[in-house]
């Protein structure tokens, strides 16, 4: 692979990132409205319930949970829109310019969307750190502070693939929009993106075991939680198999997509 090619799409993204970066410092600037509505909720529960307690986790814990999710799902808000940006080249027709050129359309995309994100990372990393020690009583431990970023990392590209698989399926299809719905769907609810996995019923979290959604936001946020090497080091490695597996499906249905849509005249 020809890295420079690619470096080159980063350096485009950040082009255009500087345009849009002020969306992405609002979306921070009124997170403390969607904390405070979360949090109102929350005590309602508690009171209405008369608990200290929901599973393991007090109210204290919920909120700090929920902080960071919020953090996280900003930060791969953009990758989420990768299935549309697909769905608009393989429909407007300008996804042949990449069949003509010595460019890998998949790889490109992947870079552009890292060049996009680097800015929200500068930003969220940091503010994660921050809160990180704030509520939790544990020292922080730099091997988990890596080994969280890279989570992260692998967290960004599986939600990549994910969406990436949904625009490619435009090739058999002249509407996604049903199927991006859909995964979302399962995206909120098995990714812990509302409420820690361990909160729901056994048979949803046993499902979350073998579909990628709980490695883009539950199982990262479990390095920090756990705070052990060898948890950190297991997640990682599954989040590489689902990158891997994922990777492949793609890379399957772009060859067959492309073949479709170069026999059409496309």
């Amino acid at each position: 692979m020809h890295i420079k090619k690619y470096m080159a799409a980063m350096k485009l993204a950040e082009v255009n990132k500087k345009v849009f970066l002020f969306s992405f410092v609002s979306k921070l600037l009124i997170m403390p409205l969607s904390l405070i509505i979360y949090y109102l909720i929350l005590y309602s529960v508690f009171t209405y319930l008369n608990i200290e307690k929901l599973g393991e986790y007090k109210l204290v814990d919920l909120f700090y949970y929920y902080f960071l999710v919020r953090i996280i799902n900003y930060v791969n808000s953009f990758n989420k829109g990768q299935s549309y940006r697909i769905f608009t080249q393989i429909n407007n027709g300008e996804i042949s310019k990449f069949l003509v050129r010595p460019i890998d359309y998949i790889k490109f995309q992947l870079f552009y969307c890292i060049g996009y994100v680097k800015y929200n990372w500068l930003v969220s990393i940091p503010l994660i750190l921050i809160v990180y020690s704030t509520f939790n009583l544990n020292d922080i431990n730099i091997f988990i502070v890596i080994g969280f970023i890279v989570s992260l990392f692998l967290a960004m590209v599986i939600v990549f693939m994910i969406y990436s698989i949904i625009g490619v399926i435009t090739f058999w299809t002249e509407a996604i929009f049903g199927l991006e719905a859909l995964v979302t769907s399962l995206s909120i609810f098995l990714s812990g993106m509302i409420l820690p996995l361990d909160l729901f019923s056994k048979p949803l979290v046993n499902l979350s075991k073998y579909l990628p959604f709980r490695y883009t936001i539950y199982e990262v946020l479990q390095i920090f939680q756990i705070n052990e090497i060898s948890f950190c080091l297991k997640t990682i490695r599954i989040q590489i198999l689902w990158t891997i597996i994922l990777y492949i499906l793609l890379r399957l249905l772009w060859k067959f997509g492309i073949n479709k849509y170069q026999a059409q005249g496309g």
